[in-house]
């Protein structure tokens, strides 16, 4: 649970550049399970850019960025990555139906009540035309807003088996039981982020061991 952010460390940075490597971490896995033969893709909820930034970072995709926090947008402008951002809800997307081969939706359902979620969902299906990719907590993770943003608060976490009956295949990331804080010493977040990149290993196939999911639902028209 966080408040506010910390300082960050050369350990953090470290962490942080190559955790999008590690073989069962979330944003390895969409990359991996990302149709390679689509042109246009929407990134809901696209934050600061950086999964993109990984996603795109050979500009092979046309990608369409959309988030309701204007300061990430103008973050994520400099990335270079975008093709287009766009200031938006995520509820109602401003978009045709069918306009995007992909639609990748990180860690943004968790930010909505179950009502709205239930919107989401029908809209990233909506606006789809191959393939969604979406990543989620799972288990209590309770999370205020922080970073200035006031959509970073958890307000409904969802379970495996409401996203299997919406269609989707699940895999898991990390492992349960592992502290969410924020931790203040440097070694012991790397032993934690460590145990969780590790943990990958046994919940990819066992979701109900991990801490987060990736959830794919392929689309067929």
């Amino acid at each position: 649970m966080r408040n506010e952010l910390s300082p960050v460390s050369n350990l953090d940075k470290f962490v942080k550049k190559v955790r999008p490597h590690y073989p069962f971490a979330a944003l390895h896995i969409v990359n991996a399970r990302l149709d390679k033969k689509a042109k246009s893709l929407l990134d809901v909820g696209c934050g600061k850019g950086e999964p993109m930034s990984v996603i795109n970072k050979n500009g092979n995709f046309d990608v369409t960025g959309i988030d309701l926090f204007q300061p990430y947008l103008e973050e994520a402008q400099r990335k270079a990555v975008f093709q287009r951002l766009i200031f938006g809800n995520a509820v109602s997307l401003p978009f045709e139906s069918r306009t995007f081969d992909v639609v990748i939706c990180m860690e943004l359902l968790e930010h909505l009540n179950e009502r709205d979620g239930k919107l989401l969902l029908g809209e990233l299906e909506r606006v789809a035309k191959k393939q969604i990719l979406l990543t989620t907590p799972i288990g209590e993770y309770e999370q205020h807003a922080f970073d200035g943003n006031p959509y970073q608060e958890h307000k409904f976490i969802w379970t495996i088996q409401a996203l299997r009956l919406q269609g989707y295949n699940i895999w898991g990331t990390g492992i349960k039981g592992l502290p969410r804080e924020e931790i203040k010493l440097q070694f012991i977040r790397f032993i934690r982020d460590g145990a969780y990149a590790l943990g990958g290993v046994f919940s990819y196939y066992l979701p109900q061991l991990a801490c987060h999911i990736v959830a794919e639902k392929k689309l067929d028209f």
